[in-house]
């Protein structure tokens, strides 16, 4: 019995201590997990506080209305000036015209430009050139039938529509595509070319046409013009030729724009969605066409509207390449398209500066010295027959670049206050000035030929002025001066 017992107990002692040493192990193993835990926060609070810090821009949960930006081109310009030439759309992918420079924000390696301080600037359609070319296809198919007559008077309503630089080029296509009216932004040429129009085959070469109408097209981005196309088809059913395939058209079109317009139930409203990726218009009823054709039109000039042209002075200098990033501020939009990324090199800016020093023509070398670093150098690179004529032909500046435009004494601002007092007598120019040019670019490093112009006359005899206007970037207007002596 006593034998039985201390068993027991040695089954219960042995169960005791397994637990208490379970317990220490669990109690020791959690002090360990609290300490890591506790470390491990404090880390990650570390991490983000210093994340947070050394960004200069924090991105802020987005609000506002939403906008997605296209960029169209960004390009560098002596002195420093940065272009950015690109659109605006809303949520549904219409143009939006409304934006002014305030409502843009523009970084530089990270880092926000002032828009004060460098004089950042948004011009917009009205003051780029553009212009839109449009090709309207027109289905006169034998299914058309009796509808052709309001067909035609629907598509001269979106013709009176038209602004001053949209061209039109009016096709007809049922077997083949068939050119009614070359490109014109004259109205009466066009209705009077949509009058025309009588019904063709009963085959319908969409696609055909479709690829012939892309291929008149071209868009062209600069900041000298901007110029786009887009394909307006109007159809009753689908291609039945088959001699193109749907992919050729796809193919064709790559960035072109294209509005697709059905008409009543046999149409593949499928294939007509796809094509169309500017939009596609359903009519049920031929009375609808009217409304499609003039919605149509409304949504061409508002894409023609969301062109802006935003440029900036950079303050980078040296050759690197540094990124480049716009933004709109408060716009809900989280995607990629809610800013335009970039790069810009800027190997070539530099400071504009002025030049107000007389310089004497020597020998062959004009010398002026600038109050920076740099000589111009205006060569006279021949003698005419006339001895009273010479040209000047090259104008440059070493280790740096400049533009400049030759100016008339008489284009002086206040010629009562010096530098230019000197120059004037009893309120008239003494000497007068010797040349006019154009506005001319030269290159890095380079004496490169910039301008002709012609001396002559009196000033080969005695003292002249050559009065230069420094007029690279948006600066203010300079002035800068020098005494030609023969």
């Amino acid at each position: 019995m006593k034998l039985k017992n201390i068993k027991i107990f040695t089954i219960f002692e042995k169960k005791f201590f397994f637990n208490f040493n379970f317990f220490i192990f669990v109690k020791k193993n959690y002090y360990e997990m609290k300490f890591i835990f506790k470390t491990t926060i404090i880390c990650l609070f570390l991490f983000l506080f210093c994340y947070s810090c050394g960004n200069d821009e924090e991105e802020n949960t987005p609000s506002g209305p939403y906008y997605s930006l296209s960029e169209l081109l960004i390009e560098e310009k002596a002195p420093n000036q940065v272009n950015i030439l690109f659109q605006v759309f809303d949520k549904k992918g219409k143009g939006v015209e409304d934006f002014l420079t305030h409502d843009f924000k523009v970084l530089e390696d990270g880092k926000t430009i002032s828009q004060s301080e460098s004089q950042m600037t948004i011009q917009k359609n009205g003051e780029i050139e553009y212009k839109i070319y449009t090709v309207l296809l027109i289905d006169n198919s034998m299914s058309i039938g009796d509808n052709l007559e309001v067909i035609k008077s629907s598509s001269k309503s979106m013709i009176d529509k038209i602004t001053n630089n949209q061209y039109i080029a009016i096709y007809t296509f049922s077997e083949n595509a068939v050119l009614i009216q070359d490109f014109t932004n004259d109205v009466s040429t066009l209705r009077s070319s949509v009058d025309k129009i009588e019904l063709g085959a009963s085959s319908t070469n969409l696609h055909g046409a479709l690829v012939d109408g892309l291929n008149r097209i071209e868009n062209i981005y600069s900041l000298e013009i901007v110029q786009e196309g887009a394909v307006i088809v109007f159809t009753d059913g689908e291609d039945t030729q088959g001699s193109v395939s749907f992919e050729q058209v796809i193919e064709a079109r790559e960035n072109k724009k294209i509005y697709a317009l059905g008409l009543g139930e046999e149409i593949n409203e499928k294939i007509l969605e796809d094509i169309g990726n500017s939009g596609y218009y359903h009519a049920s009823e031929v009375n609808q066409l009217v409304d499609l054709f003039q919605e149509i039109q409304d949504e061409i000039l508002t894409y023609i509207n969301s062109f802006y042209w935003l440029y900036y002075q950079s303050p980078k200098r040296g050759e690197k390449e540094h990124t480049l990033e716009l933004k709109i501020n408060s716009n809900s939009n989280s995607s990629k398209t809610k800013r335009i990324m970039g790069e810009f090199n800027s190997k070539f800016f530099f400071s504009s500066t002025v030049y107000d020093y007389r310089f004497s023509y020597m020998r062959n070398d004009l010398n002026l010295t600038s109050k920076r670093k740099g000589t111009v150098i205006l060569k006279k690179e021949k003698t005419t027959s006339n001895d009273h004529q010479c040209d000047f032909i090259h104008i440059g500046e070493l280790n740096n670049s400049f533009e400049y435009d030759l100016i008339f004494a008489d284009e002086l601002p206040n010629s009562n206050n010096p530098p230019f007092s000197d120059y004037y007598e009893n309120g008239s120019f003494k000497e007068g000035i010797i040349g006019y040019e154009s506005i001319l670019q030269n290159n890095y490093n380079v004496l490169d030929t910039l301008l002709e112009m012609t001396v002559s006359g009196e000033a080969l005899n005695k003292n002249a002025i050559i009065l230069f206007r420094d007029i690279s970037g948006n600066n203010k207007t300079f002035y800068s001066s020098g005494l030609l002596e023969e």
